[in-house]
């Protein structure tokens, strides 16, 4: 039997009692060395890769991890699965990195007005992506210090990606890489599940009832589209504010037209995907009871989607 106690009793650890556990250079080694294990690992063993001659105190730190970060088996240690949350928290770059992508053109048009080249940046977790001819999406009045949008660029929509994301690639395949990931995450949001901790969201739309974009923005909301989709986390900090159009990604006949059109609403392509899915438009019917229908277009062809107070989808025209 390894030296070490049989480890604390498996529970909910408040968050200070967690960070408690966590807040040691050589936990934190024990994580990452039994992360990169093929399966589990003897205390002599873990102890030696770790290249701890003091014994006692090497057996005291792992004592502190298992029970909950690590567990402790018949065959030697391996990460629990709060452990393996941690390490991935960890390598994402979420809690240890912040890089820094400054403005770069890449090789994509404007979906709205057919600019070539947009440009993207990456800071704070975030592509932003931004066009330098048109109004873009999304008013940088309310927020421009929040998500520092520069003065002379208009935002078309920004993006989350751990910092992970961003190694070994280049600012164009950065940018496919948080379409992608982005659009996992929406499916996600739009089906009521939180992307970040799986609890359920609150979901409700917002509207600007004195609505006029004309061809860019509102005066009002100053934003392009004047039904706006909101979810906030019953447990954690996600809070999502988007077109509508997000949160339509989970219908299944809108989706069936992306296919039929070429699109895959999983994986987005170039240019196409976006000037189908992000370019549409809305009719207010009524705000109180809600009522709005949004229409795609593509091909000649269009499907107009009306929603109800529930947020559902509540009738289908296609044609």
């Amino acid at each position: 039997m390894p030296p070490g106690s049989d480890g604390a009793e498996t529970g909910v650890l408040s968050p200070d009692e967690a960070f408690s556990l966590l807040g040691n250079e050589l936990r934190i080694t024990i994580l990452q060395e039994l992360a990169e294990a093929d399966g589990p690992v003897r205390f002599s063993d873990l102890r030696k890769a770790i290249e701890v001659a003091d014994s006692g105190k090497f057996n005291y730190h792992l004592d502190q991890l298992t029970g909950h970060f690590v567990e402790r088996t018949d065959d030697g240690y391996q990460l629990g699965r709060p452990g393996e949350r941690i390490i991935q928290a960890v390598l994402s770059g979420a809690v240890t990195e912040s890089p820094d992508i400054e403005p770069t053109s890449i090789e994509w048009r404007c979906h709205l007005c057919g600019t070539e080249p947009i440009e993207m940046d990456y800071r704070e977790e975030q592509v932003g992506v931004y066009c330098p001819s048109c109004e873009g999406i999304y008013g940088g009045a309310a927020d421009r210090d929040a998500t520092t949008i520069p003065e002379d660029r208009e935002r078309l929509y920004y993006m989350h990606l751990p910092p992970a994301g961003i190694a070994g690639r280049t600012p164009a395949e950065v940018f496919l890489t948080a379409s992608r990931w982005t659009n996992a995450e929406t499916v996600t949001a739009a089906s009521g599940i939180c992307p970040r901790c799986s609890a359920q969201l609150v979901e409700s739309a917002a509207i600007c009832r004195n609505h006029d974009a004309g061809d860019g923005r509102c005066d009002t909301c100053d934003n392009r589209y004047g039904v706006m989709y909101r979810a906030r986390c019953t447990n954690c900090v996600y809070d999502l504010e988007s077109v509508y159009s997000n949160k339509l990604l989970t219908n299944l006949e809108l989706r069936a037209f992306l296919i039929d059109h070429g699109l895959n609403p999983l994986h987005p392509q170039r240019e196409a995907f976006l000037e189908l899915f992000h370019h549409y438009d809305e009719e207010v019917h009524s705000v109180e009871p809600l009522a709005v229908t949004f229409t795609f277009t593509g091909d000649d062809e269009s499907i107009r989607l009306t929603i109800d107070d529930s947020l559902d989808v509540v009738d289908v025209e296609r044609g």
